[in-house]
């Protein structure tokens, strides 16, 4: 109370016991105070929104469960015969790759064929090798998606919490991928929750169909596909939730 007590004290003084002068400062002072309080819950409000609302972390197998297998190879194939030869030459190399060629070659084996086998030795060896260029998180992430795209989804999964928790301050592209990634493994509920999350924190990518394709635009086919799937289950889960929120409202 004698903090407020002084402020016609300070206006009578600072205003020259002039009535006009005083109402101006009086003014001033105002909007000073409401320009404060409004930056406070402005700042407080984008604090808020960009708290993730999922757990990247949780009830996510570590690699070496969900990956179990994808290294196999089955001694009896003509064609993984040679793929073995082939890992063995990669382990074994004279002159060592950069972490960046491996990932690059891991990336595009994935895209051209089903050997698992050769694209898991060649991420594993770039991780090994991971540099300033091409950080552990950049491995796993790209690993991830190698093995989204030989369908090794569990794997996939694991490679991306990886890449998260290797770097969680740099991992803007968390949600969308976890998003798609679990609807490529009929995990319908999680796959809604994370491009909840994708559409909350990047609403200008992820929350109609235009912004959707133009983010998605350098997506493989099958990347997309697996996006527009999804994007059309969740504009529908959005639907039925606001008919069920109108229902309770108008009941009332």
């Amino acid at each position: 109370m004698a903090k407020f007590k002084l402020i016609p004290k300070l206006l009578c003084r600072f205003g020259g016991g002039n009535f006009m002068n005083m109402l101006k400062l009086y003014f001033l002072f105002t909007a000073s105070v409401l320009l404060s309080a409004c930056s406070a819950l402005h700042l407080a409000d984008t604090k808020t929104r960009n708290v993730a609302r999922v757990d990247y972390l949780a009830n996510i197998a570590p690699i070496e469960t969900a990956c179990k297998g994808v290294g196999a190879v089955a001694a009896t194939s003509t064609a993984v015969s040679a793929n073995t030869q082939q890992i063995d030459r990669i382990e074994i190399v004279a002159d060592p790759e950069s972490a960046t060629s491996l990932v690059a070659r891991g990336h595009a084996l994935s895209l051209t064929t089903d050997d698992t086998a050769g694209t898991d030795a060649l991420f594993k060896l770039a991780l090994s090798r991971a540099d300033i260029n091409t950080p552990a998180s950049r491995v796993h992430w790209s690993h991830g998606w190698a093995m989204f795209n030989q369908k090794q989804y569990p794997c996939a999964l694991a490679h991306f919490a990886a890449a998260y928790q290797a770097n969680p301050d740099d991992a803007r592209w968390a949600h969308y991928t976890y998003a798609v990634t679990y609807w490529q493994l009929n995990d319908r509920l999680n796959a809604i929750r994370f491009y909840e999350e994708a559409v909350s924190q990047e609403p200008s990518c992820w929350r109609d169909v235009a912004s959707g394709i133009r983010c998605t635009g350098r997506w493989r086919n099958h990347q997309r596909r697996a996006w527009s799937e999804l994007f059309a289950a969740w504009k529908a889960h959005r639907i039925a939730r606001g008919n069920q929120t109108a229902e309770i409202h108008s009941s009332n």
